[in-house]
């Protein structure tokens, strides 16, 4: 099928309007893009999900049993030692001599202390040492995980965010081509051909706006999982 140079110079209208466009904005000020870049704000992202998380505070508590037994084994040597005394009122005390009795009451104190239980405290201390070092450890990791998670899904949803923005314009750009291309076919300038290739590309862009659309909302919701706080509550991070 020949064309006419009516025809070739509307196709090449509507491919210069998109091309433009996405010249436009491929220069154009993105001002999501700095947020990829932003440690701060992800750094304030990191510490409202740990102090959101409740697995966190399971970790710190254990972090503190740990260093409350380091504090009961360092002083156990006292459970090593046994006090006992024995005393005797002076009424019981037995008569030295006929017709005549002590006046004085006695008593006696004695001390006693347990080798094995002396001995094995360095080694419960260093047990619980380790251990509060391990706690520690798991707190590190934690914080990594979650730091990490943090990351991910708030570049997703910055990600599906800019996506969103380019998918628009994109279907305004295929809205405008298919009306000058419904102009045109009306006219007789363009063939039923070219004008359903028009429309079909608009109810592409579209149908990739409404996947976005639902992209971006589940991308939301995830890192709002983690933070425990809706986002539009964080400055700059909406």
């Amino acid at each position: 099928m020949k064309m006419s140079i009516g025809q070739i110079s509307i196709i090449f209208l509507i491919l210069l309007t998109g091309f433009c466009s996405a010249q436009d904005y491929q220069y154009e000020d993105d001002p999501l893009a700095e947020l990829l870049y932003d440690s701060n704000l992800v750094n304030k992202l990191f510490d409202i999900a740990w102090r959101n998380y409740p697995e966190g505070r399971i970790w710190e508590s254990r972090l503190e049993i740990a260093e409350l037994q380091k504090g009961n084994e360092t002083w156990s040597w006292l459970n090593a030692l046994s006090f006992n005394y024995i005393y005797y009122p002076d009424f019981l005390n037995a008569q030295t001599e006929p017709g005549t009795q002590s006046n004085f009451s006695r008593f006696g104190i004695g001390l006693s202390v347990n080798l094995g239980t002396v001995l094995s405290v360095p080694n419960r201390v260093g047990q619980a040492t380790e251990n509060i070092k391990i706690a520690e450890r798991n707190i590190e990791l934690q914080k990594l995980n979650i730091k990490f998670e943090v990351s991910r899904r708030y570049y997703y949803y910055i990600q599906q965010k800019r996506l969103l923005i380019s998918r628009l314009k994109s279907l305004e750009d295929d809205r405008n081509g298919l009306s000058l291309a419904k102009y045109k076919y009306d006219r007789g300038e363009l063939s039923l051909d070219f004008y359903n290739q028009a429309l079909t590309q608009y109810n592409v862009s579209k149908e990739r706006v409404y996947e976005t659309e639902s992209n971006l909302a589940v991308a939301k919701a995830s890192i709002e999982e983690l933070l425990g706080v809706k986002l539009e509550t964080i400055e700059g991070a909406f």
